[in-house]
């Protein structure tokens, strides 16, 4: 039996959701582009995470991907107290500021309807040209996760502890923002609705 549905529904499969959201991004161009916008008194997109239709989401974080880098000194190892600065440790003194502030944002927002803001390193790189000199530059890779309501602020925070010691900051990809949508807002309710128990 042919059913009409009392709307359109467009389904879209979109890449690089997993670094900055920019096929999604191109996508809302080009409906934009194409004047779809016009059509429509209203529109709204529901993102089918793999929850087993367990619950309704109405907030994601956001994330920022970025490259740190401290540059030092390539000096002798085995004269340590002549070398005014190690990039290493200017980079291990970062790290450990973010470990902090990771601590800190665990009892800040502990209950959050979006989960926790958190910046997780994931990749570390220093070389030395040789065993017995220190490495003139270090470089790591973090993933700063935010919430609605907590974006540029956390990003300035870690840009603030970059800046007092001395790390450049720079992003691998472009932030990608928060997800919100108001609970009350009427695709929600609709969602609700047609399944109840969620």
């Amino acid at each position: 039996k042919k059913t009409t549905l009392p709307c359109d529904v467009w389904f879209t499969f979109v890449v690089m959701e997993e670094l900055d959201g920019s096929g999604t991004g191109d996508f809302a161009k080009w409906f934009q582009t194409k004047g779809y916008t016009l059509q429509y008194s209203e529109v709204a997109a529901i993102f089918a995470e793999p929850t087993g239709l367990a619950t309704v989401e109405y907030g994601h974080r956001g994330n920022y991907f970025i490259k740190a880098q401290a540059v030092g000194q390539a000096g002798h190892s085995g004269r340590p107290n002549s070398i005014t600065r190690q990039a290493i440790l200017i980079m291990n003194d970062f790290i450990n500021e973010l470990v902090r502030l990771n601590r800190i944002w665990a009892i800040r927002f502990k209950g959050s309807d979006f989960g926790l803001p958190s910046i997780t390193l994931t990749s570390l790189e220093a070389k030395s040209k040789s065993p017995n000199k220190t490495a003139e530059k270090c470089e790591a890779i973090v993933d700063l996760r935010t919430i609605p309501l907590f974006d540029k602020e956390a990003y300035d925070a870690v840009s603030k502890i970059a800046k007092q010691k001395g790390v450049k900051l720079s992003f691998l990809y472009p932030p990608a923002p928060c997800g919100y949508t108001n609970p009350d807002s009427k695709i929600i309710k609709v969602v609700k609705d047609l399944f109840p128990n969620i």
